[in-house]
């Protein structure tokens, strides 16, 4: 038996196989990262929606280590909690969500405007409590610390 191969033929063989081979690589890798976003996704909606209870229940704030106490020092309600918590936990979804390297965490200027106000600042080492440590949690902190920074030296 005795087969001949055109070399042209051969070689456009070759180069399907590759493109194949490489387009169901970047398939699979592309479903699976879709797949962590959708799941990640998902859990954080289910904490948003835990969040935003806080406000009719703030006895729940003791699980994680804030007293009413806490809450009068810096001026703060259960409402204004639920409703910092959750607007930070979307926005780190966002960034989540938009960002291919998890550790690099972008702060819309809607966020920023919020993480600035003196209100959220005085607020933060209470919802710091609430949020674990994650890339978006540093980056929240890093602002967080130079606005304090930048007011007091301009006090």
């Amino acid at each position: 038996m005795n087969i001949e191969v055109d070399p042209i033929t051969a070689a456009i063989s070759i180069i399907a196989l590759i493109t194949s081979t490489l387009s169901a690589y970047l398939s699979i890798k592309t479903a699976r990262r879709k797949l962590s976003i959708d799941a990640y996704t998902y859990v954080e909606q289910v904490y948003a929606q835990i969040e935003m209870q806080l406000k009719d229940t703030p006895e729940a704030l003791r699980f994680h280590g804030i007293t009413n106490d806490d809450l009068k020092k810096a001026d703060l309600t259960a409402k204004d909690i639920s409703y910092l918590l959750t607007n930070l936990t979307a926005g780190c979804m966002e960034a989540r969500a938009l960002n291919q390297k998890e550790h690099e965490v972008e702060i819309t200027d809607y966020k920023l405007r919020i993480l600035q106000s003196e209100a959220t600042r005085k607020a933060w080492p209470i919802l710091k409590k609430m949020m674990g440590d994650s890339p978006c949690r540093q980056k929240i902190d890093k602002i967080i610390k130079a606005e304090n920074k930048k007011q007091a030296t301009s006090t």
